[in-house]
């Protein structure tokens, strides 16, 4: 009985040993690729709505998918500030995001920009076309509505522009910030803010653009602006980083697929771009948000 007992813990360490023994061949022989199904996560800053999201990118991220052979999962955030955060954490291998959400997302993450879009946009003061106000300077006393305060198009440059007229927020008008893009223009057409900041081509984008803009007029525009990069994380190899770039690079309005794509992005074309292509626009950025800030001090 004894040496029967012992047959047995013999035989079961034995086969113990073989478990992982074979655990161990099968981690070295399971090629690297099967750990590819692991989705790249395509960030997309939300300046719009979920839907308007996957119509606008869709097509971009399938393509990406061909080209690259790994599953890509769009996704986005509740909030400008939420989805800084998530890239900042590592959940976004690829982005597209604001120009002033770049420079802290690269600063605390190392992202690095491989493509942008043109031509560039502005932004823009609206107010209702039956409002009588016909420049900013009309605007003392007024309740203005913008997207961010941390946008040159949605904010940033309005507020310089006001400064500049000696005009002061809270002291000579007031402003609120509402992250709903495709709401703003209602909230002036019903009287709800006096006029609305914001960049032109998210407008020109949007749903309700057909809706209201007959509606509202424009009183002042922003310097030129570059698109919002595309940009990959440091977890994304070179390698993989160039066949995105090649992809997004690739889309010209030569097909009925790549027209698509560009007149839903207001794009004339996509070009390889890197992150000292936007170093004098970060300077001109940081230069208006500083003076900004100053002259109402």
């Amino acid at each position: 009985m004894i040496i029967r007992s012992k047959f047995l813990i013999i035989l079961n360490i034995l086969f113990m040993k073989r478990l992982v023994i074979l655990g161990l061949l099968l981690i070295v022989l399971i090629p690297f690729s099967s750990f590819a199904e692991v989705p790249l996560r395509f960030g997309i800053f939300p300046v719009y709505k979920p839907k308007t999201i996957v119509k606008m990118f869709k097509l971009i991220s399938e393509q990406i998918e061909l080209q690259t052979g790994i599953p890509v999962q769009l996704v986005t955030a509740p909030s400008r500030n939420d989805f800084d955060e998530r890239a900042i954490r590592g959940e976004y291998d690829i982005i597209w995001s604001s120009n002033a959400g770049f420079f802290k997302i690269r600063d605390a993450a190392g992202f690095r920009i491989i493509a942008g879009g043109e031509p560039t946009f502005t932004g823009v003061v609206m107010v209702r076309a039956d409002s009588g106000i016909e420049a900013v300077e009309d605007l003392e006393g007024c309740n203005i509505v913008s997207t961010n305060p941390y946008s040159l198009a949605g904010y940033l440059f309005f507020r310089n522009m006001m400064s500049e007229k000696n005009l002061f927020i809270d002291q000579d008008y007031t402003v609120s910030f509402n992250g709903n893009i495709e709401a703003l223009p209602f909230l002036v057409i019903n009287r709800k803010f006096d006029a609305v900041v914001f960049s032109e081509d998210t407008y020109l984008q949007s749903e309700i653009y057909l809706q209201t803009h007959d509606q509202l007029n424009i009183i002042a525009r922003s310097i030129d602006i570059p698109q919002f990069p595309f940009a990959v994380s440091p977890e994304i190899d070179e390698h993989t980083a160039s066949e995105i770039r090649s992809v997004l690079t690739s889309i010209t309005k030569d097909t009925a697929e790549g027209r698509r794509i560009l007149d839903s992005l207001k794009l004339d074309r996509i070009v390889v771009k890197n992150n000292s292509d936007y170093k004098e626009f970060e300077e001109l950025y940081l230069k208006i948000k500083s003076n900004a800030m100053r002259n109402e001090n």
